[in-house]
């Protein structure tokens, strides 16, 4: 699959400048060197903040691409050894080019900035004369193998002793400069913390090209010792989402006669390798990215407005700051198009931000992360050690999210309903009650900080009505739930008012409850009566918490008589209604074998409480 996609666009992956050009530079300061040994400053604290379109930015962007190592267990080995005793220069310059110098602030004593980590001007100065004895080797070729990669580049042969001079050249140009340049970068910009310096001499962009593809040809493969030639080409092992190492031989495969499960042309992974800079520099890491066929690479791929078209499903991890596809597959048909999904308040809650209609499927996906996932999931799809890290969201929260997130990746990208469709009453009375539960425990913890900030006032939309104080998040939770299962053709939402019509006739007319439905819809009114009826500051979750973690009726009625005994003080023995009620609870007869019907218990504790309805003027009559 990751050929196909290759397949599909290499007549952009294959072309240097449209790849350049999709990149941006990372935070940092970049110094040219020019003929006449001035230097020129272009200082990158934000890559918000900076003119992209610039002559020099574009400069110095064109330069870097050939310029940066392929990752850092293939950066030019530098190391140097004073005594015997300690190596100071290990992976100090990170560029791979004879025109460029790459390194840290951290890494020279001058900036004061890390001592452990950081050298004497002087011994940097070595650094860059053994960086340059490498790069003379690698233009060489280092061994067997690489020699016979140079052979197979494009223009090796004619053009490698027009660019032999540069090596020396800019040796002497970096050892000459490299004090004032220290000395400019921290009196005129005073540097104080860890920064990147990416130090460049002026040169045509073809010498920054060849003399990168020296480096390049001879590391692009994971291992050059499982080459082989055919048919006038080199295929190697692809080095890109494959840890495969001779060192680490549990990763060798063992049933087959073949070390290498696969082999990529020389040709093909230099594309390959432009693809993943692509990747990198325009993919949001573990995020879900959808980029379709015809995609024309202009603008950003995440806000492409997708009709009807196939689309590669795609996601990234960084490890160590290389691109890892983590998820990838092919889906032939996407539209983000969606029928009309309509939540509204079903609760008469009065509260805003309820209601809502949306016709695109991304829309409906961030409405969902909101409200149910704290804004997690779509940026957990691919990240399930991130999820495991984050402490900000309760632990029930995240075991959703991990259980559960295929069933939203094939909603809102694979287009197929149905997983969503099955589970929907499971997860989303899971998500609705515990987000009820955790209610309770915000409210406990506002009455600590009003004990600690008495004139600090709360205006949110929630705090404005006391009734709603514990139940705001839960409302919109299960408005949401009714909205899914009246988009999938459910009957929830009619069900629902049903029962409440149903409910406010009983307590009207004193009647008599008629099927389990109502009856555990007056189980949640009952107990919501009770928990108002408490006078304490802190109401605990424990009160509801037994009603919507059982799924014995027995247990149930138990919960309702402990709350009876807790509040029989102050129950008005003359309340024909609550009494009615009460009593039926006590002695209903189930009239199926079913196991308790909690949604409707938290319907019942949600809704309006009957129990404070006045009577019809009528009625009264």
């Amino acid at each position: 699959m990751l050929y196909d996609f290759l397949n599909d666009y290499r007549d952009f992956f294959k072309d240097d400048r449209k790849v350049i050009d999709s990149c941006k530079l990372g935070i940092g300061f970049y110094v040219l060197i020019k003929k006449d040994l001035s230097i020129e400053v272009l200082n990158v604290d934000s890559t918000d903040n900076v003119d992209i379109n610039s002559e020099l930015y574009t400069y110095f962007l064109e330069r870097k691409f050939y310029s940066d190592y392929i990752d850092s267990n293939k950066a030019i080995d530098q190391s140097q050894r004073i005594n015997g005793e300690k190596n100071l220069m290990a992976k100090k310059i990170f560029s791979t080019n004879p025109c460029a110098l790459f390194f840290s602030s951290k890494s020279i004593e001058e900036f004061d900035i890390d001592k452990s980590k950081s050298v004497p001007m002087n011994t940097f100065l070595k650094g860059i004369d053994t960086y340059f004895n490498k790069l003379i080797e690698v233009k060489d070729g280092k061994d067997k193998e690489s020699r016979e990669l140079l052979s197979y580049m494009s223009g090796y042969s004619e053009n490698i002793s027009k660019y032999e001079y540069i090596y020396e050249k800019a040796r002497e140009i970096f050892k000459s400069n490299f004090p004032e340049i220290i000395k400019t970068l921290k009196e005129k910009y005073n540097i104080k913390k860890e920064c990147r310096i990416n130090v460049f001499l002026e040169e045509d962009i073809n010498t920054y090209s060849f003399t990168s593809s020296l480096y390049t040809c001879q590391n692009i493969f994971n291992k050059n010792n499982f080459n082989i030639k055919y048919e006038n080409s080199v295929y190697g092992q692809n080095g890109y989402n494959n840890n495969f190492s001779d060192k680490k031989v549990f990763l060798e495969l063992k049933s087959t006669p073949f070390k290498v499960s696969s082999r990529i042309s020389i040709h093909d992974i230099f594309v390959l390798r432009n693809m993943y800079i692509w990747l990198k520099n325009n993919i949001n890491p573990n995020r879900l990215v959808k980029i379709p066929t015809n995609f024309d690479f202009k603008g950003d791929v995440e806000n492409e407005n997708i009709i009807g078209s196939p689309i590669y499903l795609i996601s990234i991890e960084l490890d160590n700051g290389n691109p890892i596809i983590s998820n990838f597959e092919f889906i032939p048909y996407y539209t983000e198009k969606i029928k009309e999904f309509t939540c509204t308040d079903c609760f008469n809650s009065k509260l805003k931000n309820i209601d809502f209609t949306i016709s695109k499927r991304n829309e409906l996906q961030e409405k969902v992360d909101e409200i149910w996932f704290s804004n997690r999931l779509v940026s957990m799809y691919s990240d399930p050690k991130r999820l495991a890290d984050d402490k900000e969201i309760p632990l029930w929260k995240k075991r959703i999210i991990k259980n559960n997130k295929n069933k939203f990746i094939d909603f809102f990208y694979r287009l197929d309903e149905r997983a969503l469709n099955q589970d929907l009453d499971k997860i989303a009375f899971e998500i609705c009650k515990n987000t009820l539960l955790d209610s309770f425990l915000r409210k406990e913890n506002k009455n600590k900080d009003k004990k600690d900030s008495k004139n600090k006032k709360d205006n949110s939309e929630e705090n404005k009505n006391k009734n709603l104080l514990n139940t705001y998040a839960a409302l919109k939770c299960i408005n949401l739930w009714i909205a899914f299962d009246s988009y999938f053709g459910g009957d929830f939402k009619m069900k629902k008012n049903n029962i409440y019509n149903e409910a406010k006739e009983i307590i009207l007319n004193n009647g008599e409850i008629s099927n389990d439905e109502e009856y555990y819809f007056f189980i949640g009114q009952v107990a919501r009566y009770f928990i108002n009826m408490s006078k304490a500051e802190k109401k605990t979750h424990m009160l509801i918490n037994p009603l919507l973690n059982t799924k014995s009726r027995e247990k149930v009625v138990n919960a309702i008589s402990k709350m009876r005994e807790k509040y029989s003080y102050d129950l008005n023995v003359d309340n024909r209604r609550f009494n009615n009620i009460l009593k039926q609870i006590y002695t209903y007869e189930s009239q199926t074998i079913e196991n308790v019907l909690s949604k409707y218990i938290l319907v019942g504790f949600l809704d309006d409480n009957l129990f404070y309805i006045k009577k019809e003027e009528s009625r009264e009559e």
